[in-house]
């Protein structure tokens, strides 16, 4: 019995050895990834997000807030197309004080906030998520900095309904 425990002993320590580094989380923010994320899209993701909580708090003042926020920090990016399209749909928002219509209003700008960090990176990991349910069962997406599901378009009602569809 020692003779098999004697034999095993060096089996176990370099198994050990090999598994001994530091495992890396792989949900994990890496910033060389990202490092040429352009200025103007990692602002873009930030305000999208604290839109996107807004609606997860089921606050339409919140969230009107967080769309002009948005709507004014892209009035000093210039005329960029892309950044127009988004700023039109957070406008649409803003203007809204009923929290289903701006949810509605939000389905188009996460599908425009979810191009612009397809195209170009937006200065960290993201998820693409999907609710089948939203919208009597129509579907809808948006832009997540998180895998743990937060659903927009229900809130509280139905907070874990949704999937990971995409990471980028």
């Amino acid at each position: 019995m020692k003779k098999s425990l004697l034999l095993l002993l060096p089996a176990i320590l370099i198994f050990t050895a090999c598994n001994s580094g530091k495992k890396e989380d792989p949900g994990k923010f890496k910033p060389e990834e990202h490092a040429n994320a352009p200025a103007e899209n990692v602002q873009v993701l930030k305000a999208y997000l604290n839109l996107k909580d807004a609606l997860v708090s089921s606050s339409p003042e919140e969230a009107s807030t967080a769309s002009s926020n948005l709507v004014s920090m892209i009035g000093g990016f210039g005329s960029n197309e892309e950044f127009m399209a988004i700023q039109t749909s957070a406008q649409a928002i803003a203007e809204k004080e009923d929290l289903e219509e701006q949810r509605q209003a939000f389905e188009e700008l996460s599908e425009e906030v979810y191009e612009l960090c397809k195209k170009e990176p937006c200065g960290q990991k993201i998820y693409k998520q999907y609710c089948p349910m939203a919208f009597d069962f129509k579907g809808a997406a948006w832009i997540a900095a998180e895998k743990e599901i937060r659903n927009p378009y229900f809130g509280d009602k139905m907070m874990k309904c949704g999937e990971v569809k995409e990471t980028l």
